[in-house]
């Protein structure tokens, strides 16, 4: 997926048509080292009336020993075949039967698209390699289009992965706007010639598959070992073990003296009939997991079950999801005077002051940020989850659809099953980046000056010592 956000008149219809000639001959200027099959499909999807403007420009912008035939410039069934493929021009005014015969290649909306046209072009883009480039401008009528992908709002680019690039497009080589508008943009920024020269306003990202994690996958499936002890607490907070597959803890290290851990949990938000409810607990002087809950479990009972884990590994410190049945899990640990729990800054009061409430508050705003800093960690091994359920986990976490997400708007979360045990492990990292000191975290590279600089101060330690000895013998 590639993604724009424009403005009007910026020369996003000029960019577009660019980019399919140059598909068209083997060239993909936003990934120059890729190549195409020859047997490309390209959907150009435009207004009724701009369709043989439009396809005349592109036209014109490819150069004829690319062509294949000659262009056909019959109403509705305006074509190019080229030596990479075939440039295809839809109407938004076609019948919904003209776009369900062909698997496509790239599809570039110039204009936005009725909601069921749309609908008939995405399942088009069904090939290993289909991209689709919207050049969308936030106008009434195209909100389905701006919510399918998670908005594109300048505080979600965080949400989408892979190469972001710049695009420019000088406003007098824009042959759609009219002779007067330029001349008068140009007056008004004669002091600031840059200023005609219109920047596109938006970020071109391109998706490079929908499952988050698979660059690390396959690793850590490789690392992973079973848990060497299933465990429950008593109603005193005693220990014993147990055979059971849910509702435990695994655990793979028994809590060490000295060390310090932290406890990231997620709630089900569907009670018993929903979601699981999952726990981790890191040990971050080793930077790793050393135990696990997954399991249906009420609040209070959850919360209990927190608490005396906590305690059993040295006082943890305890962070856990507030959105839903957050506030009963933090009764019970009141209650039970647990004394380490996360806290967190949050905005209220009708002045809007800063406060520090409990817990961890999941929103499209934050759970972009723990996801990516938890896969940031995976990729640069600074977390070792020997966990094989969370590795399968993380392999079906990804991108999602507006009308896919649990939350309606988040954009990313299970492509499967579910997400239970992937959002703990984020919050549990999140807590101990910001709590703790990490001591897997990697040393940073020294440059030449500083390595010299060391190696000057301990010669010279060195021959002052050698002085001391010297004069001392004497």
């Amino acid at each position: 997926m590639i993604g724009v956000v424009t403005s009007n008149r910026v020369g996003k219809s000029m960019t577009g048509t660019r980019i399919c000639a140059a598909r068209a001959i083997g060239f993909d200027p936003l990934l120059p080292e890729r190549k195409f099959s020859p047997d490309q499909l390209i959907w150009v999807l435009t207004e009724p009336k701009l369709v043989q403007g439009l396809f005349k420009r592109i036209v014109n912008m490819i150069p004829q020993r690319y062509w294949l035939d000659s262009p056909r410039w019959s109403q509705g069934s305006e074509r190019l075949r080229c030596v990479n493929g075939d440039i295809v021009m839809k109407s938004t005014g076609m019948k919904r039967e003209e776009f369900q015969a062909d698997s496509v290649s790239f599809l570039w909306p110039d204009e936005e698209p009725p909601e069921h046209i749309w609908g008939e072009c995405m399942i088009r883009l069904d090939r290993p390699d289909s991209q689709c480039l919207l050049t969308l401008t936030p106008v009434n009528g195209t909100q389905f289009m701006w919510d399918e992908f998670g908005g594109f709002r300048e505080d979600d680019f965080e949400v989408m992965d892979g190469e972001m690039s710049w695009f420019t497009a000088s406003m007098e080589q824009n042959d759609t706007l009219p002779e007067d508008y330029i001349k008068r943009m140009k007056h008004q920024f004669r002091n600031d010639p840059d200023m005609y020269a219109i920047r596109i306003e938006g970020k071109y990202v391109n998706m490079r598959g929908r499952c988050l994690f698979s660059s690390v996958v396959s690793r850590m499936r490789e690392e992973a070992q079973p848990a060497k002890e299933r465990i429950r607490f008593n109603s005193d907070g005693k220990q014993r073990p147990t055979e059971m597959e849910t509702e435990c803890w695994e655990v793979w290290k028994r809590p060490e003296p000295g060390h310090q851990y932290v406890i990231g949990a997620d709630l089900a938000e569907g009670g018993l009939e929903g979601d699981y409810t999952a726990a981790f607990v890191l040990d971050t002087d080793l930077a790793e997991v050393v135990a696990k809950y997954h399991g249906k479990s009420e609040p209070g009972p959850f919360g209990r079950e927190l608490v005396y884990c906590g305690r059993w590994f040295n006082k943890a410190i305890i962070n856990w999801e507030m959105n839903m049945q957050g506030a009963a899990v933090l009764d019970r640990m009141r209650e039970m005077q647990y004394p380490r729990l996360a806290l967190r800054n949050s905005m209220g009061g009708r002045v809007k002051t800063q406060l520090q409430t409990y817990g961890f508050r999941t929103d499209r705003h934050s759970k972009p940020t723990i996801i990516e800093n938890l896969r940031d960690a995976l990729a640069d091994e600074m977390l070792y989850v020997p966990d094989l359920e969370t590795i399968d986990e993380l392999g079906h976490f990804g991108y999602l659809r507006k009308g896919q997400s649990s939350g309606g708007n988040l954009g990313m979360g299970a492509l499967s099953g579910h997400d239970d045990l992937v959002m703990a492990l984020a919050i549990a990292w999140h807590t101990a980046k910001k709590n703790t000191r990490i001591s897997r975290a990697p040393e940073v590279p020294k440059n030449f000056g500083d390595e010299l600089e060391e190696m000057v101060i301990k010669e010279s330690r060195m021959a002052l010592a050698g002085g001391r000895n010297r004069y001392d013998g004497l």
